[in-house]
This record gives structure tokens, C-alpha cells and sequence, in this order.
């Protein structure tokens, strides 16, 4: 699943700009364009990792109050999606202009930022 979410998200990237993306370092000018949005329409990978260090630093703040499993839960999941976008990050190395590749990496950022902001959100568990 995380494969596949990986891989959609990838084919909206879209390497007009910026630098060659080589292993899973986001490179800095590389912009995700979703094809079913208004052209024009664009997001850095650099925006993404501000947003995604905002919620990461949310989440540590609460750790210590939510129930440990949900924690441990939480951490599978984005385990897992960061596999996908190096994965993805990867593939696009090789090939930049892949729609498909673009895309998935897009969602794949979409998914970890949804899990966050989920997750940063979460009741405090009961005593």
C-alpha cells in the first residue's frame, strides 16, 4: 500500500526546476505540481518538509500524553511512508519527467502530512 501511495504521488512531481534529486535528499528547487490542479498550482519539497517539521515538533510535544501504543502505531506509519517517498525520490533521480513517479511522490507527502496532523491532534489518553 505504502508502495503504491508512494508511486502516485510521484507521477504529480514535476522537475521543471531545480537541482538533480539524487538518493532520498530532497533537492531544495524541486516543485510537486498536481496534474488535476489549476496550472500554476505548486508546492516545494521544501514546503513540504517545513510544514512536516512543524507537525513533527507538535507530535514530540504531546508523545508524553498520548497512550504509548497509538504512539507506536503513528511511528509504523510514517516509517513506512518515508520508505515510499525515498523509494519515490529515487526513481525520479532516474527518471524526472515521470508523471506517474510525480505524482505518487506528491500523495505520499499528502498521506505523512495527513498522518501528522491526525496524529498532533489526537485526545490525551486517559489516566
Amino acid at each position: 500500500m505504502a508502495l503504491s501511495a508512494g508511486a502516485v504521488s510521484l507521477a504529480l512531481l514535476d522537475r521543471t526546476t531545480g537541482p538533480q534529486v539524487g538518493g532520498a535528499a530532497p533537492a531544495p528547487g524541486l516543485v510537486v505540481r498536481a496534474a488535476v490542479e489549476p496550472e500554476g498550482y505548486q508546492m516545494t519539497v521544501a514546503s513540504y518538509d517545513s510544514v512536516i517539521r512543524g507537525l513533527e515538533q507538535a507530535l514530540h510535544q504531546r508523545r508524553g500524553q498520548l497512550d504509548t501504543a497509538t504512539v507506536g502505531v503513528v511511528e509504523q506509519s510514517l516509517r513506512v511512508i518515508d520508505a515510499a517517498l525515498a523509494q519515490a525520490m529515487a526513481a525520479l533521480a532516474n527518471d524526472p519527467n515521470n508523471r506517474y513517479l510525480n505524482s505518487h511522490l506528491r500523495r505520499t507527502f499528502d498521506r505523512k502530512l495527513d498522518v501528522l496532523r491526525r496524529a498532533a491532534s489526537l485526545p490525551v489518553a486517559s489516566s
